[in-house]
C-alpha cells in the first residue's frame, strides 16, 4: 500500500495544493535557521548519527530493546495476569519483524525524545502498522483535548486522529505535547563530539605532522627557493613519515603542540562520558572507558542497573502508549509489557533457587504459568489454569 494511504477514512484534500516551493537548506534560508555551534556546523537529528559516540548510544538502546519479547497480558482477579493473543505487536506489518519494529521505535524515542506509530487501516481493521517520521508530524491539540496528527508527505498532508496514531514520548518536554530531543537541546556538546572526531581524522590523514614555519635564509633565491620547498612538500599528499632532503641552511619552528601534550585522547573520552550523559548510559557500555573495574560479581549488578536506569525509560514509554491506545490489544484489562527478565536472568541454578520459593504452597507469591511466562514457555497445554 503507498504510505499516503495511511488511513483511506481520514484523507484530507487540504494539502493537495502547491506548497512553496523551495527547499529549505543552509544555502536557500537565513543563517538564523541553521545555527552554527561553537564547534561549526550544527548537529541535527538525522546527522547526529555520523558521530562515533551518538551512534554507538542509540545503537545500544535499539539493539538492546530489540532482543526484548513485547506481549499483551490480561489482568486476572484478584492477582495475577495471563498472557493474550496481539498479532500486530507478534507481526507489525508484512516483512517487518517484531525485533526490528521495537529497534525502529526507540531508535526514534533516543534521537528525537519521541516516537509516532501510524495504524494503517483496512476498512474497520488495522491491517498493519508502520513508524512515521517525527520531523514529519505536527501534533495539534483541539480545546477538548483532542490530538490530531497532520503528517505530511511530500507536498501533500494529511491529517489524522488518535485512532489512527499512537504517540509515544519521553519524559522530558517543554510543551507538554511533543518529546523533547536530545539532539536539539545538546547541539553544543554533540557538536564538540563531532569537532574532536574530524580532528583526530584529520590529523591521521596528515600524517600527524604538527604545523610548522620553514625559515629560510636571504639571500637572491630565497624566495623561489621558499616557493619551491612550498610546492614540494604539498606535493607530498597525505604520505607521513616521509624525509626530504634540502640543501643550504634551513630551520624549522613548530606552531603547534603534538596531540598527546593538548591531552586529545583526554578530551575524545571527556566527550565520550558527556554523550553518554545525554542519553543516559554508562559508558562501558559502549565499550568506552568508565575508570571502574569489572569482575564477574558486579556483572549481573551492572546488567540490572543498565536495564533498571538507562533501557526501562524507553520501555515504559512504548508500554504505556501501547496499553493507552488499546487498539492493537483485545477488549478488556489489558495492557502490553516487555519481557525484560530475558535481561536479567541469573544462571540456571539461580533461576531454579528463585522460581522454588516463588512457587511455594505456603510463602509463595507465583503461579506456574506466570514462571513460564516469565520464561518465555507456552501455557502447560490447552485450557491450562494457574
Amino acid at each position: 500500500m503507498d504510505p499516503i494511504d495511511l488511513n483511506t477514512r481520514r484523507r484530507w484534500p487540504f494539502g493537495r495544493r502547491k506548497v512553496e516551493d523551495r527547499a529549505l537548506t543552509r544555502e536557500s534560508v537565513p543563517g538564523v535557521f541553521f545555527p552554527d555551534t561553537a564547534a561549526g556546523a550544527p548537529v541535527t537529528e538525522r546527522s547526529a548519527m555520523s558521530i562515533t559516540d551518538v551512534y554507538g548510544c542509540v545503537g545500544w538502546l535499539a539493539r538492546t530493546a530489540s532482543t526484548l519479547p513485547l506481549h499483551g497480558y490480561r489482568r486476572l482477579e484478584p492477582t495475577g495476569r495471563e498472557r493474550v493473543d496481539a498479532p500486530l505487536l507478534d507481526i507489525p506489518a508484512p516483512g517487518l519483524t517484531q525485533s526490528a519494529f521495537i529497534a525502529q521505535s526507540v531508535q526514534s524515542l533516543a534521537l528525537w525524545g519521541e516516537t509516532f506509530i501510524g495504524l494503517v487501516h483496512n476498512g474497520d481493521e488495522v491491517a498493519y502498522l508502520r513508524t512515521l517520521r517525527p520531523d514529519a508530524v505536527e501534533v495539534k491539540i483541539a480545546s477538548n483535548g483532542e490530538p490530531t496528527y497532520v503528517w505530511s508527505v511530500g507536498e501533500k498532508r494529511y491529517e489524522l486522529g488518535r485512532e489512527d496514531v499512537i504517540h509515544a514520548r519521553m519524559l522530558s518536554t517543554l510543551d507538554g505535547v511533543r518529546g523533547l530531543s536530545p539532539i536539539a537541546s545538546c547541539r553544543e556538546e554533540l557538536g564538540l563530539s563531532r569537532a574532536l572526531s574530524g580532528h583526530a581524522s584529520s590529523t591521521a590523514a596528515a600524517g600527524y605532522n604538527p604545523a610548522g614555519v620553514v625559515g629560510i635564509p636571504d639571500g637572491p633565491e630565497a624566495e623561489e627557493t621558499a616557493k619551491e620547498m612550498q610546492r614540494r612538500w604539498d606535493g607530498r599528499g597525505t604520505v607521513p613519515n616521509r624525509i626530504e632532503f634540502v640543501t643550504g641552511d634551513v630551520s624549522y619552528t613548530a606552531v603547534s603542540s603534538p596531540a598527546r601534550d593538548v591531552e586529545f585522547v583526554a578530551q575524545r573520552q571527556l566527550s565520550t562520558v558527556a554523550v553518554c550523559r545525554i542519553f543516559g548510559l554508562f559508558p562501558w557500555m559502549i565499550a568506552a572507558p568508565s575508570g571502574d573495574s569489572n569482575t564477574y560479581a558486579n556483572v549481573e549488578g551492572q546488567a540490572q542497573a543498565a536495564v533498571t536506569f538507562s533501557l526501562s525509560p524507553y520501555l515504559v514509554a512504548l508500554e504505556q502508549a501501547v496499553s493507552a491506545h488499546q487498539t492493537l490489544l483485545p477488549p478488556g484489562d489489558t495492557f502490553a509489557r516487555f519481557v525484560r527478565e530475558a535481561l536479567m536472568r541469573p544462571d540456571h541454578a539461580g533461576r531454579a533457587t528463585f522460581y522454588t520459593a516463588a512457587l511455594d504452597e505456603k510463602h509463595g507469591w507465583m503461579t506456574r504459568r506466570e514462571v513460564r511466562d516469565l520464561e518465555d514457555l507456552p501455557p502447560e497445554g490447552e485450557g491450562a489454569t494457574s
